[in-house]
């Protein structure tokens, strides 16, 4: 957050903490979406993992690393 000043550049781990959660008398509360969020960002890092563990397992068996 010191590099990136701008709202717009920021990561969406850092975002979804700017991410309206309380409801006000006038809005709903939004955590329905902050739920979603949070699941389609975690979503992505289960799917990469999953296409890329071989590799993970193969540099362990290389370095000798005991599982």
């Amino acid at each position: 957050m010191i590099y990136l000043n701008t709202p717009t550049h920021f990561p969406l781990s850092v975002g979804l903490s700017y991410f309206p959660n309380q409801a006000s008398e006038e809005t709903k509360p939004l955590q329905h979406l902050l739920m979603v969020t949070s699941v389609m960002m975690i979503t992505a890092c289960i799917v990469l993992f999953v296409f890329t563990q071989r590799y993970f397992v193969r540099g362990m068996i290389i370095s000798g690393i005991k599982t």
